[in-house]
């Protein structure tokens, strides 16, 4: 269009010539610009092709969205302290089986009542005979081990107080990647806005 005006004006007397071959020149420019761009979008979509392990070129095509003013987040995992997330449901496994542990090594302390029952055959022929059998009921105390065992559940309440320190530090840690997310989100979205505008 410019080339167009420049050669109205340059047949009606007001611009030279010159002016004329400088805008050709920059058409001319412009063209082999356009045209190398070209080749590199050519270039670049065969080497996208083979990326994707296809042997054709794959074109990209770039929509860009509306800018929402407002984003709307999702505060579901928020509201329901992230209790399908991975990182919390394996916190709530350790802490569910350290106190498992403590409550398996306290049983130790207590009395133990068992069955016992025997059936055997004896005879010192081929086929044997004279069945003996008994039955009867045990107790068992823990008189002299009890010390190990407080040792042993000392360690494992310690360990079970550590799940949960884990376990509160793994909710503290998604909620604070979560608003800080969030912040971000909203910060952007105030900043494209203001380019909006701009």
């Amino acid at each position: 269009e410019q080339l167009q005006i420049s050669a109205l004006l340059y047949n009606s007397g007001k611009i030279s010539n010159l002016d004329v071959l400088k805008i050709q020149t920059q058409i001319a420019s412009a063209e082999d610009i356009l045209s190398s761009l070209n080749n590199l979008v050519n270039i670049k979509s065969f080497v996208l092709g083979q990326a994707m392990g296809v042997n054709e070129p794959v074109n990209a095509r770039t929509d860009i969205p509306e800018i929402q003013e407002y984003p709307r987040t999702n505060n579901k995992c928020f509201e329901d302290n992230f209790s399908g997330n991975p990182e919390m449901l394996y916190a709530k496994y350790s802490l569910d089986k350290t106190r498992e542990n403590v409550n398996a090594a306290s049983g130790d302390l207590y009395p133990s009542v068992f069955l016992k029952a025997d059936y055997n055959l004896e005879d010192s022929r081929f086929f044997p005979g004279n069945p003996g059998w008994y039955a009867g009921v045990g107790l068992s105390m823990p008189l002299f081990h009890g010390g190990i065992i407080r040792a042993q559940i000392g360690q494992l309440e310690a360990k079970q107080k550590q799940s949960e320190q884990d376990y509160r530090k793994a909710g503290l840690d998604l909620s604070v990647r979560y608003q800080s997310a969030k912040a971000t989100l909203l910060d952007k979205a105030s900043r494209l806005k203001t380019v909006k505008k701009v």
